[in-house]
């Protein structure tokens, strides 16, 4: 059984994975468009 404490602490770690996954998401669609452009 897992108590509050284990599931706080769960819950931050995949949040801060989450963003960290969505920052580099961001830094990969920037870097398609800002290409696209130099392209066109």
């Amino acid at each position: 059984m897992l108590t509050r404490d284990d599931l706080i602490r769960d819950q931050r770690t995949r949040g801060g994975s989450f963003f960290s996954v969505l920052f580099v998401y961001g830094i990969l669609v920037g870097t398609l468009v800002l290409t696209g452009m130099a392209v066109l």
